[in-house]
């Protein structure tokens, strides 16, 4: 045992006497001196616990985190009638005894000195019975639900009591009635009214308040009898909890599979906005808890359920669902990019692009269609064309990626800028006056003109392409020599070779300012073996035209005419020129 010394300052002492003591050692009087060698103290020594004086903790540092309120505790009493000789003792639900005086008779209320909480188990006895009388009890076992226990009565009268058990209770404000007394049943268990009744009166037990918070339907059975030589004590007031609906108002959908589910198992499959229940009630004091099990789609939404979880009360729960469509991103990439300012659009916005790289168009909808084109073709490389993949579609549940943009060199096509007339020298000649133009404007390649006769025409001469066509302004007129000879063509070919407009025509058919020496069909070939003013030597009066403002088959078949012996010498016309 280890010793320690314990010294005391004392202040302020007026008075005489004061002694002092230390477990086992002696007294400490005036002038006296404590040996600490026969105190015997425990080396171990526990500090105490902090003080809380006026919400400051140790040295005036306030406690932030306080405590939560104690839970609700709940009174024991049992009344006592007809008690005239003293001797009645009770005991409590803790165990404790409590000594009940004689009040002459009249009506007494005994009270425990131990509150309980909720859900705690009771049960009241006698302990003693009074002298030369005889007491019951009654209503005296249960479990408190909420609120204190008055229904216990100790009856010393000789007459009976009616009561029973209640059973199934889980809310709150149950009363009970028989004639003119009303008790509060506040626990599961046995319950008394405190009347007594003689032999062969009528009696009734009814429900007078049903509960709340949960609310339930109480029942008695039996619920009337007459009183014969006992205490009644089988009254019967069972308690059921009252099912309700759980009810959701849902707003904005417009995708499908919307499936609403309650209580991790009750699914509701939602096909349009409005209200809806689901099919399993919940009892009042049950849980509730509503979640989205699936998401709409097509378009893809997203829904909310609001404040989805709680406790059931006494009325129908309905819940706000709100649906919102997703929106999504779509894109894509763009490859083999050579020139500037590739314009991409969706018809609302332009992406202008200067390089390969990744594009993005704003969000839209789930649902929602796009339409992703080119609308003007990259600069400062000729003949690079750029092609859409996968352009169009609906967007669906996530962004759009895979738009692909292929961009690559294609074959130059430009009417001339100077015309000419039936004696161009043959085709060759034609093709000649297509090269010498591309070559003064600067433009690299092999080029041939779009004409026909007896010794020959395109589709024979031709390096038929799979490559695009275009104007040297960008603009496609064909996606290879297939789409060229398939009877339309996707822009007038109305560019030179200077990236100028066409010149006008003259002496040609219908007073048409347009034309364009051909005599070919759309499909490439010889049109007429007449009409090619004595294959292209100025010799002949008839030709065929195409028109550099069509792009149906009049492009390159608009009208035919002939005249007097000079007519092909006389007529002025541009020509149309291909790169090979």
């Amino acid at each position: 045992m280890s010793r320690r010394i314990v010294s005391t300052l004392v202040l302020g002492l007026g008075g005489a006497a004061l002694f002092l003591a230390c477990d086992d050692a002696p007294e400490l009087g005036p002038g006296s001196s404590f040996d600490a060698s026969v105190a015997d103290l425990d080396a171990s020594i526990t500090p105490p616990p902090p003080q809380t004086v006026d919400g400051f903790v140790d040295g005036g540092i306030e406690d932030e985190d306080a405590a939560p309120p104690p839970p609700a505790t709940y009174a024991i009493t049992a009344k006592v009638i007809g008690l005239k000789n003293a001797g009645l003792r009770l005991v409590d639900p803790e165990g404790g005894t409590t000594t009940v005086d004689a009040n002459g008779g009249a009506d007494v209320v005994a009270s425990f000195p131990n509150r309980v909480l909720a859900g705690t188990a009771y049960a009241v006895a006698i302990d003693a019975q009074p002298s030369a009388q005889r007491c019951e009890i009654s209503g005296n076992t249960g479990t408190v639900v909420g609120g204190d226990i008055t229904s216990i009565v100790v009856n010393c009268t000789g007459l009976f009591t009616v009561g029973g058990t209640v059973s199934g209770l889980d809310g709150k404000g149950l009363t009970l009635q028989s004639g003119n007394e009303v008790v509060a049943a506040n626990g599961n268990g046995t319950f008394a009214f405190s009347t007594p009744l003689p032999t062969g009166t009528d009696w009734s037990v009814s429900v007078k308040t049903q509960p709340t918070s949960a609310w339930q339907t109480c029942s008695a059975s039996p619920a009337s009898g007459k009183i014969g030589t006992a205490s009644v004590n089988d009254v019967r007031v069972t308690c059921a909890s009252n099912p309700y609906r759980v009810g959701v108002t849902v707003t904005g959908l417009s995708g499908a599979g919307l499936v609403l589910r309650n209580n991790g198992g009750d699914d509701l499959r939602v096909t349009g906005s409005g209200s809806f229940d689901f099919a399993t009630t919940v009892l009042s004091g049950k849980a509730y808890d509503v979640t989205v099990a699936t998401q709409p789609s097509s378009p893809t939404q997203s829904c909310t359920v609001a404040s989805g979880k709680g406790t059931m009360g006494g009325a129908k729960v309905t819940l706000a669902v709100t649906c919102a469509t997703s929106a999504f991103a779509y894109g894509g990439s763009v490859k083999g990019l050579q020139g500037t300012k590739l314009v991409l659009s969706d018809g609302k916005t332009d992406i202008t692009l200067d390089r390969e790289d990744k594009f993005s168009f704003p969000k839209i909808p789930s649902g929602s269609t796009y339409n992703v084109f080119v609308k003007s073709g990259p600069t400062g490389v000729r003949a690079e064309y750029c092609r859409v993949v996968s352009g169009s579609g609906t967007v669906g549940a996530s962004e759009v990626t895979n738009i692909a943009v292929t961009c690559g060199i294609g074959k130059s096509v430009f009417v001339t800028s100077r015309t000419f007339s039936g004696n161009l020298g043959g085709l060759d000649g034609a093709d000649n006056e297509c090269a010498a133009l591309a070559k003064k404007a600067g433009i690299s390649g092999e080029y041939r003109a779009w004409l026909s006769d007896a010794t020959g025409s395109p589709v024979k001469r031709f390096k038929q392409a799979d490559v695009p066509y275009l104007l040297l302004d960008g603009r496609i007129i064909a996606g290879n020599w297939k789409e060229l000879v398939g009877g339309k063509i996707g822009q007038p070919i109305d560019v030179t070779e200077r990236g100028g407009k066409p010149p006008v025509s003259s002496g040609t058919c219908k007073g048409t300012t347009s034309s364009v020496w051909s005599n070919t069909t759309e499909s490439g070939e010889l049109l007429d073996v007449e009409a090619t003013c004595g294959n292209w030597n100025g010799k002949g009066s008839m030709s065929i035209w195409g028109s550099y403002v069509q792009v149906d088959p009049r492009w390159t078949n608009d009208c035919k005419f002939g005249g007097g012996i000079s007519y092909c010498q006389d007529s002025q016309a541009p020509l149309y020129c291909f790169e090979q």
